[in-house]
């Protein structure tokens, strides 16, 4: 999974950069900074002729976490806020296997969602009154584990457009653990744990029955589209009369399964 996982997220992140040069504005000079303590997520500036006031666009968060199932607002505001006159709001992001990377968009006082990615259809909006105070947030109804991404705020005028990036992970607690036997052979099993369904990708380890953790065969992870899926294997002896344990653990939650052989 390494390999595979590592090389999608580089080619999604190039795209992403890509799409955002194409959607760039004339002479576009991308400006990375963070500023220390001052809430301001990741920002590219697009460097632009002073033809009118300038202004900066913040994000309040660069990641934001949640639970699978929450609503969430992903920050995004200018400062000073800017005339409604012209005022363009885009959020998108990029999903490898879609022709829109449309999340959210307002134009012309209007929403204009026609070429929105299909998962996001009925669960975003903007607070529309708190526009003219400079505050172009989404909110993202009942979040999904596939909604964990990379979202870039766009906010355009008649001469400027700046944009933010905001990084979304949602989490979620899976299965327990299954454990079944794969095979038996020369006096040895394979016993198997499975669990499913979390984000991220929890650790799964074998315990003998003094709770001890023993060696077993490197996890499997797969990607689906509700979570990670890991499975792992274990060699044990035949008839053993023992108990081991499955134990899998994230960050906030353990899950434990006995099996006796």
């Amino acid at each position: 999974m390494g390999h595979s996982s590592g090389t999608l997220a580089s080619l999604a992140w190039l795209c992403l950069r890509l799409c955002l040069l194409i959607q760039g504005c004339v002479e576009c000079s991308a400006v990375k900074s963070r500023v220390e303590g001052s809430g301001e997520a990741l920002v590219y500036h697009a460097e632009t002729s002073d033809l009118q006031p300038q202004f900066r666009i913040v994000g309040g968060n660069n990641h934001v976490v949640v639970w699978a199932g929450d609503d969430v607002v992903l920050s995004c505001s200018v400062d000073p806020p800017v005339s409604m006159e012209d005022l363009s709001v885009e959020w998108i992001t990029f999903t490898l296997g879609e022709r829109s990377n449309k999340v959210h968009t307002f134009r012309q006082g209007k929403v204009h969602n026609h070429r929105q990615i299909l998962a996001y259809q009925d669960r975003t909006a903007l607070f529309h009154t708190e526009l003219e105070k400079g505050n172009m947030s989404l909110r993202l109804s009942r979040t999904r584990v596939l909604d964990s991404r990379d979202y870039i705020c766009i906010v355009t005028t008649k001469t400027l457009r700046h944009h933010t990036i905001t990084k979304l992970t949602v989490r979620a607690v899976g299965s327990k653990p299954n454990i079944s036997v794969d095979a038996c052979d020369n006096a040895t099993c394979r016993l198997v744990c499975e669990v499913s369904g979390w984000n991220p990708a929890p650790d799964v380890d074998w315990l003998d029955g003094q709770q001890r953790v023993v060696s077993a065969e490197e996890p499997v992870v797969h990607w689906e589209l509700d979570g990670y899926r890991v499975v792992r294997h274990l060699l044990v002896d035949e008839p053993s009369n023992s108990t081991y344990t499955c134990r899998v653990t994230d960050k906030d939650y353990l899950e434990e399964t006995h099996f006796h052989i």
